[in-house]
């Protein structure tokens, strides 16, 4: 079954051979990686792969997240469609395991994720099906923060929903799902969960799964467009054993001691990790 691999990019030149490394080393066999790039100049990293798995669309002028996502989207081939965000790390297993884990159902992305915060080096983990009285702010610029949470606070279901169906640099879908429902053209930011609720109204299955064995880092750095919200905070060689000790470098995130990143809480389905890790 093809697999295409969907990114879109802009300014982000010195991600794009770790974009590139990332795709060659999944280990599904039938794919295709397509990224569509408006930066100011085009990227020579691109332009000098000589893959034809890979295809570069370069555009002069300044184009919408949404409008790049669309038109990757129509210009797949695959069965099944992956979007991997340019400053993203995805584990060589990503692909294979997404793919086994869409199954029966139309789309399936990540409910319990990690995260790692560039400029300071700390490490999160998400789990978005639950609101603790303390979570994380990860914000572009900012300094990771602790911030209170209202458990039964009115609207924080619907809060809840937002956050564990958005975030869609984990989504993979069937190609078959863009006949009825599209990413929206217009919209530079918050397109993913527009995408799920336009995926709801169709009827499609949809499945969101926890990574405990390391999937995925989501990185947040100065140029993020986004904001998470993780709710447990874990130490860097908690990352190391899971995903390997080169690839918070790889990701260019910070390399800090795990005495600096005082306090580490680590969820009760990554404990063992952590018990094995330390034995």
């Amino acid at each position: 079954m093809k697999v295409s691999i969907i990114t879109p990019t802009f300014q982000r030149e010195e991600r794009l051979a770790a974009l590139y490394a990332i795709f060659d080393r999944q280990t599904h066999v039938d794919k295709e990686l397509l990224v569509y790039d408006d930066s100011s100049e085009p990227s020579r990293v691109m332009q000098t792969l000589s893959d034809a798995r890979v295809r570069y669309f370069y555009s002069k002028s300044r184009l919408t997240q949404g409008d790049k996502r669309d038109r990757l989207v129509r210009e797949s081939t695959g069965d099944i469609v992956v979007q991997f965000d340019d400053d993203d790390f995805y584990a060589p297993q990503y692909i294979e395991r997404m793919v086994s884990e869409l199954a029966d159902c139309d789309l399936v992305k990540l409910s319990k994720w990690f995260l790692a915060a560039a400029d300071s080096g700390e490490c999160f983990y998400w789990d978005t099906t639950e609101v603790r009285s303390q979570h994380y702010l990860l914000a572009c610029g900012e300094s990771p923060q602790a911030i209170a949470m209202d458990p039964s606070a009115q609207g924080i279901a619907d809060w809840t929903d937002r956050m564990l169906w958005g975030y869609g640099f984990s989504y993979a879908f069937r190609r078959d799902v863009y006949k009825v429902a599209q990413f929206d053209p217009s919209a530079d930011r918050k397109q993913d969960y527009p995408f799920i609720i336009a995926c709801r109204h169709a009827k499609l299955r949809l499945r969101a799964i926890a990574d405990v064995e390391g999937l995925a880092i989501h990185v947040i750095h100065d140029s993020n467009m986004s904001r998470a919200f993780p709710n447990y905070r874990v130490p860097q060689s908690l990352i190391d054993s899971t995903f390997g000790a080169e690839t918070l470098t790889l990701c260019g995130v910070k390399r800090i001691g795990d005495a600096v990143q005082a306090h580490p809480e680590v969820p009760l389905e990554l404990r063992s990790r952590l018990r094995r890790q330390l034995a």
